[in-house]
This record gives structure tokens, C-alpha cells and sequence, in this order.
């Protein structure tokens, strides 16, 4: 239940929601439409809301779905991070659901507390924000819209900042079971962005994370790459992950999550 709780809002919620506000616009009585009009516009126009506590009680659920989804973490070293600058963290791959990403913001505070001070912000597409309630919740467990002015602003603030650098072209190459595909051409921007920053970059290896929802066929892929950024900005987006019997929860397939030194 708890897994499914925490997949819920990244699969199925925002599928849900686009498709009432779409029956509301077609559908639904004038009264409706102007409330419905209304909550969303409301919705929009809350700032943004972040509070620790809510990452403390999503890094609880995750600790609970590690027994449903075995994950390791592995250090390549003991030694804890120099404090004295802040972290970039860059992760692949990005997955269907970037679940290990979850994970690492989840429990970053209970993993990383002895090796990394602060705490850890994550960048996600900027797509995202724009789906009215669903920003809230996002935004809540402290992820910002992956641009460079925001993580720019966040890493001066020392913040640690999480990426998942493939981003979209990454999901749209696909996933296998006996080899994982990332997308680096053109995606040296967060390496820039730390260098400029005076932030350290620690790269972050997931294996596993492709394994952990159905394969779409090739043929389906190509038809999102060629849509994506052009009809609709998150065109893996349009498939929801399917684990066992469709439903939107992983196998149960173990994780590990490699963390290394910081590059710089």
C-alpha cells in the first residue's frame, strides 16, 4: 500500500486530473466550469511551499518500501564530502519513473547525514509545474523546475542539488533488461552550472532502476521521440509505467544505488 502511495502521484494522478479537467471543459455545467476554473487558477498562483518535516515523512515511506523493493547503497569511499561547498548529484539513468531518484531525495537525510551536510533539493522538468495540485505536491517535498536559474539560485544558497541529466531523451530510448541506454550528448550544462557555482559534483549510478517497469516496444518509442517537444513536452509521459499486472508499481527487483566521490 505504501508503495503504491508513493507511486500513485508520479503514474496515475496526473493522468487523472488532466483527463477530469478535459471532461469539465467538454462536459460539465457552467457552475462547474467556472469553480473548476477557479481551484486552478488558485492552485497556479500559490508560492511555492517547502518544508522539511514532509521530506522526513516521505524518507519514512521509503524505508517501508524497501521492503517491498530491495535497494544497497554503495559508497566508493568512507570519507565523508568537504564541507564546505555544495553538492550536485547527478544520477542515471533516469528510468521510467526515476524511482531511484525518489529514493535518493527520500532518505537523502538518513543515508547521507554523516557524509554530506545540508540538505537536497531536486531539479525535475519544468513540465510538471505546470499541472495545477500536482505542483503543490511537488514542491511540498522541495523538487524546482529543472532550469538553470533555480538550481543556480539553490546551490548559492548551499543547497545540494539532485539532476537526472538525461532527463525525457533518456526515457524515450527505452529500457532493456540486459543493458541500460543514457542519454550525455548535449547534457554537460549541470557540470558548467557546478564549476560556476564553486558547487562539488558527485556522480550517482542506479543499477537496476530499468528493470523495474515493463519495456514499451521500440516501435512505440519511436513514435513518443518524434512527438517529444513538439505536440507535448513529456511525451514518455503519455504511456503511465506498468509494473505487475499493469498496475503502477515496480517489480520487485533490487536496487543499487552507487554513489561516488565527488568529481570535483
Amino acid at each position: 500500500c505504501v508503495t503504491l502511495f508513493i507511486a500513485f502521484p508520479f503514474t496515475l494522478f496526473p493522468y487523472l486530473l488532466i483527463g477530469f479537467l478535459i471532461w469539465t471543459c467538454l462536459c460539465a455545467s457552467f457552475t462547474v466550469k467556472v469553480t473548476v476554473a477557479s481551484l486552478v487558477a488558485a492552485s497556479l498562483s500559490i508560492p511555492s511551499v517547502y518544508t522539511f518535516r514532509a521530506r522526513q515523512l516521505l524518507g519514512g515511506a521509503y524505508v517501508r518500501v524497501n521492503r517491498f523493493t530491495p535497494f544497497k547503497l554503495f559508497f566508493a569511499s568512507d570519507k565523508p564530502f568537504p564541507e564546505d561547498k555544495a553538492y550536485v548529484f547527478a544520477m542515471y539513468p533516469h528510468g521510467r519513473l526515476f524511482y531511484s531518484f525518489g529514493m535518493l531525495i527520500g532518505c537523502f537525510h538518513l543515508f547521507m547525514k554523516n557524509r554530506c551536510k545540508g540538505e537536497l533539493r531536486a531539479g525535475v522538468t519544468s513540465s510538471f509545474f505546470c499541472i495545477p495540485f500536482f505542483r503543490q505536491f511537488l514542491e511540498v517535498l522541495g523538487l524546482v523546475p529543472a532550469t538553470q536559474k533555480t538550481l543556480r539560485k539553490l546551490l548559492q544558497q548551499n543547497y545540494n542539488v539532485g539532476l537526472l541529466p538525461g532527463g525525457v531523451k533518456e526515457v524515450l530510448k527505452g529500457t532493456c533488461d540486459d543493458h541500460d541506454e543514457i542519454y550525455i550528448r548535449r547534457r554537460a550544462g549541470f557540470v558548467k552550472l557546478a564549476m560556476e557555482t564553486g558547487a562539488g559534483l558527485v556522480p550517482v549510478y542506479s543499477f537496476g532502476e530499468n528493470q523495474l517497469f515493463k519495456h514499451e516496444p521500440s516501435s512505440v518509442m519511436e513514435f513518443l521521440r518524434s512527438i517529444d517537444n513538439k505536440f507535448c513536452a513529456v511525451g514518455a509521459a503519455i504511456i503511465p509505467p506498468r509494473g505487475p499486472f499493469n498496475a503502477p508499481v515496480p517489480f520487485r527487483n533490487q536496487i543499487v544505488i552507487a554513489v561516488g566521490d565527488p568529481l570535483f
